[in-house]
Formats: C-alpha cells, sequence, structure tokens
C-alpha cells in the first residue's frame, strides 16, 4: 500500500530497479512506472485522509494495469 508515508521509499526503490534489474523489459516498465508515478497516485489523493481505503484500493487497481516486465511475460520468467 502506497501512501503519503510510504511514496518517497517507493519511489527509491522503483529507481533502482530502473539502474539495476538485469532485464531491460522489467527497467523499461519500471522506468514507465515512474514517468506515469504522479497520474497513478496524485499527490492530493495521497495526502487526504476522508475516504483512506477506497483510494487505496482505486491506486492499487491502477498500479496492476502495469506490467513491469512486458504484456507475455508469464510470472516467474526472466527475461
Amino acid at each position: 500500500m502506497i501512501n503519503s508515508d510510504t511514496q518517497a521509499t517507493f519511489i527509491k526503490f522503483m529507481q533502482i530497479m530502473v539502474a539495476h534489474n538485469p532485464s531491460r523489459r522489467c527497467r523499461k516498465g519500471s522506468a514507465d512506472i515512474l514517468v506515469n508515478f504522479d497520474d497513478i497516485y496524485p499527490s492530493n489523493i495521497l495526502s487526504e485522509n476522508n475516504d483512506e481505503q477506497t483510494n487505496i484500493n482505486g491506486l492499487d487497481a491502477a498500479l496492476h494495469t502495469f506490467q513491469i516486465c512486458g504484456k507475455q511475460v508469464p510470472r516467474g520468467y526472466w527475461v
């Protein structure tokens, strides 16, 4: 779950993935998440506490639409 407290840590982790993942496809997918991070997790939603669980479910669903290592890569397969 990403919230305003864990946002910076998640971004740093994704930056490490972009720089050091052995798979070029996974590096590109991680970079796509970083580029689109503000669209996936708008800062105004992360700071709101009024309906946090609904916001989190919607945001996590948005993140699940990104396939970091590509569309046709089976789980557990190293590209």
